[in-house]
């Protein structure tokens, strides 16, 4: 990584995020939902946030080219720092870099597997807040490793008064740049799934801008812990608090198909 830091490499990086972060489940549990990778009724085909976002406009196609880096239970450590790395905690941005570098080496593979060919671009998921996309702490984040990294461009910017919906997209929330994405397959970088509202309404966008496939790589999914427990999915939590986070040994979750 680029720049003074707190850590005295990489490595050093990367093993905190080993003892906080947890290992996304692999798809086939019945209470694992195949699109955004949290918990669901297992009578369900998927959890709820999921179909609003489809009833919403988000293809099925699309929602299975999410893979997020790593599970963030709330309450936890790793999730808290996905909550303070953009203001109290900004060294907690080499955390988020390690991590991408390292689901970067795992996945390069089977990210172009998905989209049908080499990486064009990366990007992130713009500021709602008024925020140049290369002020955020996700872009710095990021270009920490970016030499390492496909290109990683502002494809995307938040539009002056439009609002994010929580359980459904906004398909105005962004405008992509055409000359930029038209025919590329682009990687958007989420720090955090929550509801997934914002990130897929970025994915939609770069769609509409002509691009021609898009992967929505969070770094961490954050799980509620209390209403999980409160929907008697306790199995769930133990299949992903049994789940070690190790960046050598990173399993794409997805069937290869």
């Amino acid at each position: 990584m680029s720049g003074a830091h707190p850590y005295a490499s990489i490595d050093d990086a990367i093993q905190v995020v080993q003892n906080e972060a947890k290992a996304v489940p692999t798809i086939g549990h019945p209470m694992v939902c195949p699109y955004c990778f949290g918990s669901k009724d297992p009578t369900y085909a998927q959890c709820f946030g999921c179909l609003q976002l489809h009833k919403s406009g988000v293809p099925f196609g699309l929602l299975k080219r999410v893979v997020p880096i790593s599970m963030a239970p709330d309450p936890g450590t790793w999730y808290g720092r996905m909550q303070r790395y953009k203001g109290a905690s900004p060294d907690d941005m080499y955390l988020l870099a390690a991590a991408l570098f390292s689901a970067m080496l795992a996945f390069t593979k089977p990210i172009e597997h998905a989209l049908g060919g080499a990486i064009d671009a990366m990007c992130v998921t713009p500021s709602t807040r008024g925020i140049l996309v290369e002020d955020q702490r996700l872009w710095k984040s990021v270009s920490l490793v970016s030499s390492y990294l496909p290109p990683l461009k502002p494809l995307l910017r938040a539009v002056p008064g439009q609002k994010k919906s929580r359980n459904a997209i906004n398909p105005s929330l962004f405008a992509s740049e055409p000359l930029e994405v038209e025919g590329r397959r682009i990687v958007l970088i989420e720090d955090t799934w929550v509801t997934g509202s914002g990130a897929m309404s970025g994915a939609h966008s770069l769609m509409v801008g002509g691009a021609a496939a898009v992967l929505v790589l969070p770094i961490a999914r954050r799980l509620e812990v209390g209403s999980i427990k409160q929907f008697n999915r306790q199995p769930y939590l133990d299949l992903v608090n049994d789940g070690a986070w190790q960046s050598d040994r990173l399993l794409w979750p997805r069937p290869l198909a």
